[in-house]
């Protein structure tokens, strides 16, 4: 949510052309994403079963697998959150919605191959090896081309200052 207002950002400084703030803005907030959201996460992995002992009782608590899948699935999409507000910001949305669509379908087709050996765990299998296999290579090919095309246009001319 931290990284949500980098969308309207992202899309004012392509109207500017100025790709050099969108390219640091991206790694800094990246950075800082993954630097804060995946330990965070590791941490509620790490807690979530002591929680859900005392909130909901012994017969509510996860199996181990169950958490690492869903913490996987965490923080992936906590590491390509950024890229997802790039495209959505400099209005490259094909790669996002095709990411998107597919981890979906390979969500529900996995999910319903691996939910009877697994139970829920093999749910959570399905949703994070659904996002890498989608998002990554889809997403990142996309940021890289867009950062590749931007290194060859031509900076606009500095604006005239006043004598």
């Amino acid at each position: 949510m931290g990284s949500a207002p980098f969308l309207s950002a992202f899309g004012e400084a392509k109207a500017r052309r100025d790709w050099n703030w969108i390219k640091g803005a991206f790694k800094n907030a990246t950075v800082a994403s993954v630097a804060l959201g995946v330990p965070l996460a590791a941490a509620l992995a790490l807690a979530a079963k002591p929680l859900i002992l005392i909130w909901a009782g012994p017969s509510a608590v996860p199996d181990s697998h169950l958490v690492l899948w869903l913490f996987i699935y965490t923080a992936v999409g906590v590491c390509l959150m950024m890229s997802g507000h790039l495209l959505a910001g400099v209005q490259r949305l094909e790669p996002l919605a095709l990411s998107i669509v597919l981890c979906a379908l390979g969500c529900v087709v996995l999910g319903v191959l691996f939910a009877p050996w697994w139970g829920l765990s093999g749910v959570a299998f399905a949703m994070a090896i659904s996002k890498i296999v989608t998002f990554w290579p889809i997403q990142v090919y996309a940021v890289r081309r867009i950062f590749r095309a931007a290194s060859t246009v031509v900076p606009p001319p500095e604006p005239q200052r006043a004598a």
